[in-house]
């Protein structure tokens, strides 16, 4: 009986495809619809569902029998063999297995797991809520478990997360329910078509966009209402010529934004797609998106892997926020994936990045176009708040805020540093007070009983409070300042009249931490007062970027005045906003990162291991043995350092960072022999930072 010899990707930690046959009179379909479909197939002692990547047609270098195919479980292909080649391209240069860069990339319907012993597949739970937290700070929180303090941390420096995202992190659904109860975090109901009747009675303005011709661009707008009314004219366009749109959001509070705006002009060609969704909604849209066209897909990360026919404009809105590079499998960043799908349709297609501050990356590409920017203007003109810069120490800084607060008008305050934010220095020695376990500085907690205590941020480990430095015996002092020693001194002061940003209390004085991600969900107040932009993790090749657009953004929101207290006065960022002029700020910084061999001058890749009984000299022995069998002693490369965190979970971590290095593939092998020493082996490819 004649057979058919596919190559099948599985989720395994594996980075190589294996090969099934299957009767060619047990296929009714195709075979070119053969490519991109999922399939049942036996693996070791289990199943496992995989993906088709490809026909073999030379089996001479097989030399033990083939596995038979077990089923086919859809009518119609997951992936396009074009969208399988790209995630091919895209796990090579991330080095990513390809099975399980396929597996996270499709539906969570779609991608059961076979439950050894009970002959069941086990599917993916559905949900319709993501979870955000309520308070900036971990460390006012007491009584909280140490795997509740590590998801509370997550979810304030990551904005939201879906129960997905959560579960995928390691967290179980005890932990999730216990932040709820305590009303730490809450979730959100992320169904939009519950208000449809209400969108559908709204106005809308439409302004001319002008016609968008096809190849890669720049949008710089502060305005997200200009941003939409844009949006909406080049999807007209194309729905109109029967072609298919794709714009992508950061978080999806933008996504319910922007549904809310072209809901009631696309009605039923607009769909939404992101993690939080329920499983049957995903999967409807997903295969709605790839068959039919003349559609419009508004999501987060996850939508830009949807195979959808006939897509001819692709949008990036906020194209510098970090939650584009994925801190899961696979590490893939959205930008260089939405890039390469416009490089396979033959640049046949508008891909737009827009943003008002544009990633260093992207500010390179527009000099050395390769993109073309679509409105070339100083849109920093028309911002006038008055920019006061004050440079610390104050003798009592909650003194001089309250100082510069008026009830009349509406302020916002912006803190740098979550918590109390407060760590004991000794000023003889120069050094603050570590944890003995973590080698990272403790902060300072006072409770109503106990009174004052210290605490690692990382291990939960609590040491008596200390006034003397155990090596000089000099007078330790606190420094810091944090949004929540902020809030209680305010509250104390102005009661009933403060509240957080996000928060539903109308007040005259709102605070927050940092405004990235969500900026254009920020409105306007009369006086914004930025305390301390200029915190940031020592070795960060990043930090004057952050600095920038942590100075830059808060001036955004000001109509009055803008009071920005800060240690860096002469900051590039800072000249760059007196003079209404972000070139100021983008050419010192590019020149800066050529000199120094930053990013995107050279490509880093980050090397992470950990394990429980893990040591330096291991990790340097592992290292070495590696360069040695893949001859590559001339590799330039930074390394072994401990993690930015280097204990973590009674873990220890390490880093390694290589530089420009072209043999990618012997990572590969890296990671294999990490697994099998039971080390875990993270590669980050371009990684978002490198601490």
């Amino acid at each position: 009986m004649e057979k058919i010899y596919l190559e099948v990707a599985l989720p395994v930690s594996l980075y190589e495809t294996f090969t099934y046959s299957v009767d060619r009179n047990l296929v009714d379909f195709p075979e070119e619809d053969l490519i991109g479909r999922r399939v049942i197939v036996p693996f070791k002692f289990t199943k496992h569902v995989g993906i088709i990547t490809g026909l073999k047609e030379n089996l001479e270098n097989i030399d033990f029998q083939l596995k038979d195919v077990l089923a086919f479980p859809d009518k119609y292909p997951v992936f396009t063999k074009k969208y399988i080649e790209i995630i091919k391209k895209l796990s090579r240069y991330y080095v990513v297995p390809l099975g399980m860069a396929l597996f996270y990339s499709m539906p969570d319907a779609l991608r059961w797991e076979y439950e050894k012993g009970s002959d069941k597949w086990k599917k993916k739970i559905s949900e319709s809520y993501i979870y955000y937290p309520i308070t900036f700070s971990v460390d006012s929180i007491k009584r909280l478990s140490k795997r509740g303090k590590e998801l509370l941390s997550i979810l304030i420096e990551k904005g939201e997360l879906t129960e997905q995202e959560i579960k995928e992190l390691g967290f179980s659904k005890k932990v999730i329910n216990t932040l709820i109860k305590r009303e730490i975090i809450k979730k959100e109901s992320i169904f939009f078509k519950e208000d449809i009747k209400k969108f559908l009675k709204s106005e809308h303005r439409i302004y001319s966009a002008g016609k968008l011709d096809n190849g890669f661009f720049l949008y710089k707008s502060v305005s997200f209402e200009e941003r939409i009314n844009k949006y909406i004219n080049w999807i007209g366009e194309r729905i109109y010529k029967g072609e298919s749109c794709l714009l992508i959001f950061p978080t999806v509070k933008h996504v319910k934004l922007a549904y809310e705006k072209l809901k009631p002009i696309f009605q039923d060609k607009l769909y939404t797609y992101f993690d939080g969704l329920t499983s049957k909604e995903k999967l409807k849209t997903w295969i709605d998106l790839k068959r039919y066209k003349g559609l419009v897909c508004l999501g987060t990360y996850p939508s830009a892997f949807i195979p959808i026919k006939d897509l001819s404009l692709i949008v990036l809105d906020e194209e510098h926020s970090d939650n584009y590079k994925m801190l899961r499998t696979p590490r893939f960043d959205i930008r260089r994936l939405v890039y390469e799908i416009f490089l396979s349709k033959n640049k046949n297609l508008s891909l737009v990045f827009t943003t008002y501050t544009p990633s260093v990356e992207t500010y390179l590409l527009l000099k050395q176009k390769k993109l073309k920017e679509i409105k070339n203007e100083n849109f920093l003109s028309y911002f006038n708040a008055k920019l006061i810069v004050n440079n610390p120490p104050f003798p009592k800084l909650e003194n001089y805020i309250i100082s510069r607060l008026s009830l009349d008008e509406k302020t916002l305050i912006v803190v740098n540093r979550k918590g109390l934010a407060s760590y004991l220095y000794c000023e003889v020695c120069e050094r603050e007070i570590y944890c003995l376990r973590c080698d990272i500085p403790v902060k300072v907690h006072e409770h109503k009983d106990i009174g004052k205590f210290l605490q690692c941020p990382i291990c939960n480990k609590k040491y008596s409070y200390i006034e003397n430095c155990p090596k000089c015996d000099n007078r330790l002092k606190e420094k810091g300042f944090g949004i929540e020693k902020l809030n209680r001194t305010l509250t104390k002061k102005f009661p009933e009249k403060v509240s957080y940003l996000r928060s539903d209390i109308d007040t005259p004085i709102k605070i927050t931490t940092v405004l990235t991600n969500y900026e254009t969900l920020t409105p306007e107040f009369d006086t914004v007062i930025n305390i301390y932009p200029d915190i940031f993790p020592s070795g960060s090749f990043k930090s004057d970027e952050r600095y920038f657009r942590n100075v830059l953004i808060p001036y955004l929101k000001a109509k009055k005045r803008y009071l920005l207290l800060t240690n860096s006065s002469e900051h590039k960022a800072i000249e760059s906003i007196r003079k209404k002029n972000l070139e100021i700020f983008y050419k010192d910084e590019m020149e800066k990162r050529k000199t120094l061999g930053y990013p995107p001058f050279r490509n880093f890749i980050l090397l992470t291991f950990e394990g429980r009984h893990l040591t330096l000299e291991k990790v340097e022995e592992i290292f070495n043995q590696w360069l040695k069998e893949f001859n590559l002693e001339n590799l330039d490369y930074e390394g072994v350092y401990f993690a930015y965190y280097p204990y973590v979970r009674e873990k220890f971590r390490y880093n390694i960072i290589l530089k420009d290095l072209k043999e990618k593939k012997a990572l590969e092998f890296l990671f294999l022999y990490c697994s099998k020493k039971n080390i875990k082996l993270t590669i980050d490819v371009s990684p978002r930072d490198i601490i």
